[in-house]
């Protein structure tokens, strides 16, 4: 639905994250993308060069979403990283959550990404790499143990996400706060 501030540009973002979250990148259509914003097919190249640098620009368009959902979780906690990791945890899935077509985007195989693409998708991270450095220098954490627990809460992130998608796991407070806890227990020393 257009919003009465939304340029041309950002339709055709949104409309291309709904193209993508739809057919993929390999039957990706700009034709489609145009037809869905109400525009000719020449319109979206006035904005973009090409379907790369659309795609591009969809996953920095994410990207600046979840760096403001990012700023806000972090300045809440200043100086309690474990904090500010469980909150970011839970961020992540509330924005997954409410902006599907994002999943989609994240969940992209990188072998239908260019080179820049990949590096932009890789940095809508759930959690910051200085965030986890800091909390674990603060706590001793050896650096396997670290990258192992981030590996885990990753995991247990992206499942509760697809859970809430089909159905299996409530999408509710209830379900957060359990997360929550295993996440927190998670980052417990060993």
């Amino acid at each position: 639905m257009r919003q009465p501030s939304e340029t041309s540009r950002e339709r055709i973002i949104k409309a291309t994250i709904r193209e993508i979250a739809d057919h993929g990148v390999a039957d990706f259509s700009i034709r489609r993308v145009a037809a869905e914003c109400g525009v000719s097919c020449a319109a979206p190249y006035k904005h973009f060069k090409n379907k790369n640098e659309l795609i591009l620009e969809v996953l920095r368009y994410i990207n600046r979403r979840w760096a403001e959902v990012q700023k806000e979780v972090l300045l809440l906690h200043p100086g309690d990283y474990r904090a500010m990791i469980l909150d970011l945890c839970l961020a992540y899935i509330r924005f997954l959550c409410e902006n599907p077509g994002f999943q989609a985007i994240i969940l992209l195989n990188d072998s239908s990404l260019d080179e820049s693409q990949i590096r932009e998708k890789g940095k809508i991270s759930v959690l910051s790499n200085d965030v986890v450095q800091h909390y674990c220098a603060s706590v001793n954490m050896p650096s396997e143990v670290m990258q192992r627990k981030v590996y885990i809460i990753r995991s247990l992130l992206f499942g509760a996400v697809i859970l809430m998608k089909n159905g299996s796991l409530e999408n509710a407070e209830a379900t957060y706060r359990m997360i929550y806890e295993c996440i927190d227990r998670e980052f417990e020393l060993p």
